[in-house]
């Protein structure tokens, strides 16, 4: 038997998947390939695949073509007539502006539903070590990893978050930060942008923003918040009331 038969049966047998194969700097070979080496037109996976120098009939080529349609990179798998760049995908795989590509890596890493529940579950809190037992049953039981997929699913989630800046380290920890930015002020002129010569620009007050989360999951076994934009008007609040 060889080795990629061997290595179909084994997936066979293996319990569902809710994770890409590959992280999503490794799956953006493909949209590059077509970007690059085929000028962003749909091409055949038999030439596809020749690019990216694996077999087309291979299981790795089977993945990554797989794990780049999951991301929204592409349309179409090793089984389709064509794969298709998508808009996003073309987009990452050859950024104009440092804030779009950020913002398109990030919307192809939540597209992965398993990825967007346990971002959205810490979101403005320290995501746990991928040592911390807790965290490890916390994504079996709840979020639904089967238990030997666990750490690898840790894993490609740091690796996700980083490449995506969704994940910065803040004083030592990883915490999961989507934005600097408040969504109300997002749009708004710089501070002096909008003002009369020799005056200087007062934006409007902020509204308050609901952060409550849509997880099911209880609120109880959350970690420490980092201490983000959110925190540091709630504390400018606090501090008023007692004057």
């Amino acid at each position: 038997m060889s080795k990629e038969n061997s290595e179909d049966k084994m997936k066979q047998r293996s319990p569902p998947r809710p994770f890409p194969y590959h992280t999503l700097e490794e799956a953006l070979a493909v949209a590059k390939a077509l970007q690059e080496k085929n000028a962003g037109k749909p091409w055949k996976p038999i030439l596809l695949a020749n690019a990216l120098g694996i077999k087309s009939g291979s299981t790795n080529f089977r993945d990554i073509t797989s794990s780049s349609n999951k991301y929204g990179l592409t349309v179409g798998t090793w089984q389709s007539d064509f794969i298709t760049l998508t808009l996003i995908g073309a987009s990452i795989a050859k950024p104009t502006k440092a804030e779009k590509e950020i913002k398109d890596r990030q919307e192809a890493v939540l597209k992965i539903e398993l990825f967007n529940k346990i971002f959205d579950y810490y979101r403005d809190s320290k995501l746990p070590s991928i040592n911390d037992k807790f965290f490890k049953n916390m994504v079996e039981t709840e979020f639904g990893v089967p238990p030997e997929l666990v750490e690898e699913c840790i894993r490609m989630l740091i690796e996700n978050g980083k490449f995506s800046n969704i994940l910065r380290e803040l004083q030592g920890s990883l915490c999961v930060i989507f934005s600097e930015t408040p969504p109300e002020l997002e749009g708004l002129p710089s501070s002096t942008e909008g003002a009369e010569e020799g005056e200087e620009y007062h934006p409007e007050a902020p509204q308050a923003v609901s952060t409550q989360s849509t997880s099911s999951i209880s609120s109880e076994s959350k970690p420490d918040f980092c201490y983000s934009w959110k925190e540091q008007s709630s504390t400018r609040s606090i501090k008023e009331n007692f004057r």
